[in-house]
């Protein structure tokens, strides 16, 4: 029949700043937790007449692994210059 509540569902979403492939830091996941989602979202200004802007958003889950407590890491993929990611996770250990 599938979920129909999530109560005691322990869903953090937590963002991560811009910056190159590699380390970023995830305050609360352990190794024990589970990512559900890295989803980066990069917004794009043109200047003119009107000035525009564009969001371009890409699924970067399969890029991604926890490494370290507060720590996941995306070493050989894809750079978060001018990204925001949004991190979507499982806390399997919160009460």
């Amino acid at each position: 029949m599938g979920t129909t509540h999530l109560s005691g569902l322990n869903l953090k979403i937590t963002a991560i700043p811009e910056g190159a492939a590699g380390n970023h830091t995830v305050t609360g996941i352990t190794t024990d937790d589970s990512i559900i989602a890295v989803i980066g979202h990069k917004i794009t200004l043109s200047e003119g007449t009107p000035n525009t802007q564009a969001v371009a958003a890409v699924n970067l889950t399969s890029e991604f692994t926890i490494t370290a407590a507060d720590t996941i890491n995306n070493g050989g993929g894809t750079s978060l210059a001018d990204t925001i990611a949004f991190v979507i996770w499982l806390d399997v250990d919160a009460s």
